[in-house]
């Protein structure tokens, strides 16, 4: 249910006539006072709200415009509760609040090629912020980005497979040594890419080659410790001492480890 106007601009006016704020308050103007009120939170919630990029900046202290503040807060106890409609256009952290998920996670991707893409300077918000249509985020963030063991998984990412050749080349490279090694075709990468761009790198070249895999030595020192028991470990054991929930890995864990240590792969 929408704010009426003229409900919220009675109580700024009667705020403003207890001389909580300046007594000069125009028609068009609201306190923070009077929006805590309004919306019935703290003040304090409302000055952490002014301090976000979305929304209306003040006029001076403690006062904004009325009918900005208004159409934030309708589209803010809206995305609380309701689906928006395919067309309506939302920024990254609004989108990240209506899915239940923090601004960082989805903001992480703002440089992905499909939001570049998709994005249109006449979606802009009088901010300056970048929005696009629910459809397009919603179909982004389930079925385009790469998302590392969530479902569903959407496409890889397409720097991956740069990633994967610099990490051929040098399997230690850090976080910066892919940034600057991606920087010259790409520009700047924002570092909580580049750290998924890295994981999921990894991820592929232990695949390939799975004494790549960080768990690789210590499922040979548990194959070495079995032998040497008379224990044969099984792969139902392995993934449980190695707190690991795929079996596909723990095979190829086992096969790599039993052809280091020169002994057949155990079941």
């Amino acid at each position: 249910m929408k704010i009426d106007r003229k409900y919220a601009q009675r109580i700024a006016q009667e705020h403003a006539r207890k001389g909580r704020v300046h007594a000069n308050l125009a028609d068009d103007e609201i306190s923070t006072g009077a929006i805590a009120e309004l919306t019935g939170v703290d003040p304090q919630t409302v000055s952490r709200w002014a301090n976000r990029d979305t929304f209306p900046r003040r006029r001076r202290r403690g006062v904004f415009p009325l009918d900005e503040v208004l159409e934030w807060l309708n589209k803010y106890h809206r995305l609380r509760h309701d689906k928006p409609s395919d067309d309506e256009l939302l920024t990254l952290y609004e989108f990240a609040r209506l899915i239940g998920v923090t601004e960082r996670s989805v903001s992480q991707y703002a440089d992905d090629p499909y939001l570049l893409a998709t994005a249109k300077e006449e979606n802009r918000d009088h901010n300056d912020h970048q929005r696009w249509p629910y459809r397009d985020l919603h179909r982004f963030w389930y079925e385009i980005r790469w998302s590392r063991g969530e479902a569903p998984k959407g496409r890889a990412d397409p720097l991956l497979d740069e990633v994967i050749a610099v990490l051929r080349e040098n399997g230690e490279a850090s976080d910066q040594a892919i940034a600057s090694a991606l920087r010259a075709v790409h520009g700047d990468i924002v570092s909580a890419r580049i750290k998924r761009l890295r994981l999921a790198a990894k991820s592929q070249l232990a695949i390939e080659d799975p004494r790549r895999d960080p768990l690789f030595g210590r499922t040979v020192a548990l194959m070495r410790d079995a032998a040497a028991a008379q224990q044969p470990l099984s792969r139902r054991r392995l993934t449980q001492e190695l707190g690991i929930g795929s079996p596909p890995r723990a095979k190829r864990l086992m096969a790599a480890a039993a052809q280091e240590l020169g002994q057949p792969e155990s079941s």
